[in-house]
C-alpha cells in the first residue's frame, strides 16, 4: 500500500521537483510536430484533388499534430515556470502518451486503412465507367 501512495504522489504532487531533464529533448519533438504538421498540410492540400480516399482518411492530421506540439509546448512551460496543478507529472506522461496514441493511429491508417480505401475507390471508378459503357439508352422501344 505504500508503493501506491508513492506512485500517486509522485505523479500528482502539484509542483514537482526542478530536476527535469528533457526540456531539450521535448522542446524538440514538439517543434518537430509542429514542422511536420506543415509539411503534411502542404502535401495534403497537393494530394488531396487527385487522391479521394487519402482526402478522407488524412483530413484532421495536420491539426492534430499541431494541437499535440502546442500542447506538449504548453506543459514545458508550465512545468518551467512550476505552476501548481498545472506542472504535474499526470499532465506531462498524459500528453506524451497522447503523441504516442496519434503517431500510431496515423501510421496505423497509412499501411493499413489507405491501401483498402484507394484500392475500393479505383475499383468502385471502374465499375461506373463500365457500367456507363454498358447501359446506353436509344430513342427506339427494344423488339420482343
Amino acid at each position: 500500500m505504500e508503493k501506491v501512495k508513492l506512485i500517486v504522489s509522485y505523479l500528482f504532487s502539484s509542483v514537482p521537483s526542478d530536476k527535469f531533464s528533457y526540456y531539450i529533448p521535448t522542446i524538440t519533438v514538439a517543434l518537430l510536430l509542429l514542422l511536420g504538421a506543415v509539411v503534411f498540410s502542404l502535401m495534403y492540400n497537393k494530394k488531396k484533388k487527385e487522391d479521394f480516399a487519402f482526402k478522407r482518411i488524412f483530413k484532421k492530421t495536420a491539426s492534430r499534430l499541431t494541437f499535440v506540439g502546442l500542447l506538449l509546448l504548453f506543459l514545458i512551460a508550465v512545468r518551467y515556470e512550476a505552476i501548481p496543478y498545472f506542472a504535474m507529472r499526470i499532465w506531462m506522461y498524459l500528453g506524451v502518451l497522447l503523441t504516442v496514441f496519434i503517431l500510431y493511429r496515423q501510421v496505423k491508417f497509412y499501411f493499413k486503412d489507405y491501401p483498402k480505401e484507394r484500392h475500393n475507390m479505383i475499383s468502385s471508378i471502374h465499375a461506373n465507367v463500365s457500367q456507363k459503357e454498358a447501359s446506353r439508352y436509344l430513342p427506339n422501344k427494344k423488339k420482343k
